[in-house]
């Protein structure tokens, strides 16, 4: 079951947070320093998937989500659902509405998770800055109003999933993948 907010492909913003949402593959988060490096689908009907270019590449991860190459850089993909994406930075998480409409991201900030099992999915070395987007896209034709810029400091990151879905209410599911640094795990630090 995907989620959809009022059933665009793009970005959109409900609240106060950006969704990115997909044409129904997964989406990308490239590292600004090398978004014009990502060619984006090379697409015709006679190719397989894997021959799609950039895009093929980015289909090919299976799971929660993936590391692939973009230049001397990695871009994590999520992949998985085509569901609608934001991201919330006082948590370092990456959410996915895989149900409902109109999700205000905000009730997620004020539940308890502690109780939440999480499970690594990919390790991941961040150079800075990120930008998510369909990855149909060539790096050249994303724009602000199909993406979202997310600044995140340089270091190794591992990626965890939630077990399951998350269900704050009745009408809504959603995946949560955390992002934490590992030499915050290594300090005894908190990491989010």
């Amino acid at each position: 079951m995907g989620g959809a907010l009022v059933g665009a492909v793009g970005a959109q913003v409900v609240g106060a947070h950006m969704w990115v949402e997909t044409q129904g593959g997964p989406l990308i988060l490239v590292p600004e320093s090398v978004l014009l490096l990502w060619k984006g689908s090379s697409y015709s009907e006679a190719d397989k998937v894997e021959e799609w270019g950039d895009y093929g590449r980015a289909c090919g991860v299976g799971g929660h989500a993936g590391v692939i190459s973009v230049g001397t850089t990695e871009a994590l993909v999520l992949a998985e659902e085509p569901a609608a994406t934001s991201y919330v930075e006082p948590l370092g998480m990456l959410v996915r509405l895989l149900a409902g409409f109109d999700f205000d991201i905000r009730i997620l900030e004020q539940m308890d998770l502690a109780e939440t099992i999480w499970d690594p999915v990919a390790e991941w070395k961040v150079d800075g800055a990120l930008i998510l987007f369909d990855p149909v896209l060539s790096g050249s034709d994303v724009s602000r109003q199909d993406s979202l810029r997310i600044s995140l400091r340089e270091g190794r990151i591992i990626v965890e999933a939630a077990r399951g879905e998350v269900e704050p209410d009745d009408d809504t599911a959603l995946q949560l993948l955390r992002l934490r640094y590992l030499d915050c795990r290594a300090r005894g630090e908190g990491c989010g």
